[in-house]
């Protein structure tokens, strides 16, 4: 005599939902990491700008900072 265990499915689980919050997680974070290189490129390019470069756009060297978390990092 054989005895047979049922095989248990979870109820809610879909493969096609698991792949798709996969993906999305994977876009989102390859969106942030773009998103930081650009702040860290605009940093960089105005950190080597004069003071009065830095003037015509309204910054100081003490307002770059605050100037790329505004603009790449929703802050």
């Amino acid at each position: 005599m054989s005895t047979t265990l049922p095989i248990r499915v979870e109820r809610g689980f879909s493969p096609i939902k698991a792949v798709e919050s996969a993906v999305l997680a994977a876009g989102s974070f390859f969106y942030n990491l773009h998103q930081a290189y650009l702040a860290a490129r605009d940093f960089e390019r105005l950190s080597h700008l004069s003071d009065v470069e830095l003037a015509r756009r309204g910054l100081t060297r003490d307002t770059i900072p605050q100037h790329i978390c505004r603009t790449y990092l929703d802050a």
